[in-house]
């Protein structure tokens, strides 16, 4: 019986200790926007037809987000648990319609300086964005690439 105890309790103390790991892993990397929430309640606003349009790549103290229809490079604040969006700066494409137009508009509603996430991580190679000042904010769901 006190084996079994003990396995949990290693296995929870292995977890602890890898949070600077997890934060290694989401710098460098390019996430790929599988599903935007306009609030926690509706549906992803992200049609089926617009996936691999929309994608992230951070740095320690930028983002630079694919939309679609645009280039936005963002100043970001980021840590193991939040990231805050500072300045956006928007270099618009040539030849944007259909599904791309409603996918850039809902990364550009949704980015917005001062706008303050949490960072969840279902798993290692997914990574949620949620409004961290608002319950019913917006969120963004993301996939490395």
């Amino acid at each position: 019986m006190k084996r079994l105890l003990i396995a949990p309790l290693c296995a929870g103390l292995l977890v602890g200790c890898s949070s600077g790991a997890q934060e290694d892993q989401v710098i460098g990397q390019t996430w790929q926007v599988t599903d935007v929430y306009l609030t926690e309640e509706a549906p992803s606003a992200l049609p089926e037809s617009a996936a691999g349009t929309a994608n992230i790549r951070l740095t320690e103290h930028s983002a630079v987000t694919q939309t679609g229809c645009a280039i936005m490079r963002a100043k970001i604040e980021l840590d193991e648990q939040h990231v805050t969006i500072q300045d956006v700066q928007l270099k618009e494409q040539d030849q944007c319609e259909g599904a791309r137009v409603h996918v850039h508009q809902l990364m550009t509603d949704v980015l917005v300086p001062g706008r303050n996430f949490e960072i969840l991580r279902p798993g290692p190679t997914e990574m949620v964005w949620r409004d961290a000042d608002s319950v019913t904010g917006p969120s963004i769901r993301l996939m490395t690439v």
